[in-house]
């Protein structure tokens, strides 16, 4: 995955969605509020933004394989997405203590959920599968939302801490 995410980022035309039996456009970014630099480098040399658009073009995935439209990558939930993972993967526990706070920053008055998760596979592929499987997780990726952002980070024991964040920013 990495060795993948390595050629997508060193090719000049930017990333591509993930082929499939319907190819999905790229979504289109919306206005970022400041945060966190998405080009600042991850822990395996990966751009942080490059994690995070791999991750909602796989949550883009599933809502295509649902009949949904997909969500914009939204640079601001993603920098509250990936400092929240960051912020547990210090701590080495997960939770949702601060997600108004997360949401009222990334994007102020809209709706939003929150799904993370502690894993020790490191693909954002994986990371989705696992909210797949969780109903409530489920919801909020399949949810009536219109864009998101996501971050990851591995803590101290090698354990991988992810954070997705969907808003309904248009309407």
């Amino acid at each position: 995955m990495i060795r993948f995410l390595r050629w997508l980022f060193d090719r000049r035309g930017g990333p591509t969605p993930t082929p499939g039996p319907r190819p999905t456009p790229p979504p289109p970014p919306i206005p970022s509020g400041g945060g966190d630099s998405p080009s600042r480098p991850h822990d395996n040399g990966i751009p942080r933004a490059a994690i995070g658009i791999a991750t909602v073009t796989a949550i883009n995935t599933e809502r295509d394989r649902s009949g949904l439209s997909v969500l914009a990558y939204g640079p601001a939930l993603a920098a509250e997405a990936d400092g929240w993972a960051r912020g547990m993967a210090r701590r080495g526990a997960i939770g949702h203590e601060g997600f108004a706070d997360r949401i009222a920053r990334a994007a102020p008055n809209c709706a939003g959920g929150e799904c993370v998760a502690y894993t020790w596979v490191d693909t954002p592929a994986a990371a989705v599968a696992s909210w797949m499987g969780s109903p409530p997780h489920r919801a909020i990726l399949l949810g009536d939302f219109d864009a998101c952002g996501s971050g990851r980070a591995k803590g101290a024991d090698g354990a991988v801490y992810w954070c997705a964040i969907a808003a309904k920013v248009n309407g």
